[in-house]
């Protein structure tokens, strides 16, 4: 609530960053970040944050490494294994606060914009 709150003050630079595509497009996502916190990075820096152990690392467990292509096949798997659930959630979210949407992908996105 508090963040489509201020989603509605356009004045203010809020954006959403989506996990998947920090997994699938991690290079446009980090140039959108340092972009839009005027970091200054270039484009050699953000290849070698993407090349170690930022995206080669599991960020639950360090010792593991980090397989997007196992990481979108557990996501698949955990959403057909709670779809129930979440049905009976999107369900509750619309009966008792019907102004609000369980949304899959935020608002303002960052890459996007949208």
């Amino acid at each position: 609530l508090r963040y489509r709150t201020l989603l509605a003050r356009d004045e203010l630079p809020v954006k959403s960053l989506n996990a998947d595509d920090l997994f699938n497009q991690t290079e446009a996502v980090l140039t959108s970040l340092t972009s839009h916190f005027a970091l200054p990075i270039n484009g050699q820096d953000i290849q070698s944050q993407i090349s170690g152990p930022l995206m080669s690392q599991d960020a639950k467990d360090i010792a593991q490494s980090f397989d997007a292509d196992a990481q979108k096949t557990r996501k698949a798997e955990q959403k057909a294994a709670l779809a129930r659930e979440l049905e009976v959630a999107h369900e509750w979210i619309k009966a008792t606060l019907p102004e609000l949407t369980a949304l899959e992908r935020l608002p303002r996105d960052l890459l996007t914009g949208s």
